[in-house]
């Protein structure tokens, strides 16, 4: 009778642990980078406390394009601005159509590409700046 017991509490804290992973993943959203394709885009230009750098060369804009469709989170950005930054680059990328805003930012060590309304992507600076070989 005791087993009995034991099974039957087992199996139904099981049964309970199932149902709340599938209703918690359902809710999980994954965000993606919204930029445009990298054949449309003529510049990048980053602001940074008023001075401005502008990459337009096709082959740095491919890298920094290819890189960036690579990234996923599930951390929205939900600001017009990084609200958790002391300071941020803008970034603005650029095409004939319209211009796509992104904030470069440090924060524990760790750098972020953050787009309003849609997500924050951890990145690794040094393999985005990096040549590819």
């Amino acid at each position: 009778m005791n087993k009995k017991k034991i099974m039957l509490v087992t199996s139904f804290t099981i049964l309970i642990v199932i149902i709340i992973c599938i209703l918690v993943g359902k809710n999980i959203r994954i965000y993606t980078p919204n930029i445009p394709n990298e054949n449309e885009i003529y510049n990048i230009e980053f602001i940074d406390k008023g001075n401005s750098f502008i990459i337009d060369e096709k082959e740095v804009i491919n890298r920094l394009m290819k890189a960036l469709k690579k990234k996923k989170t599930i951390i929205s950005g939900t600001q017009d601005v990084p609200v958790n930054a002391k300071s941020y680059t803008i970034v603005n990328i650029k095409t004939e159509k319209e211009t796509v805003v992104m904030y470069l930012y440090e924060k524990k060590e760790s750098f972020y590409l953050e787009q309003p309304y849609n997500g924050i992507y951890k990145i690794d600076k040094t393999k985005l700046l990096r040549k590819e070989k």
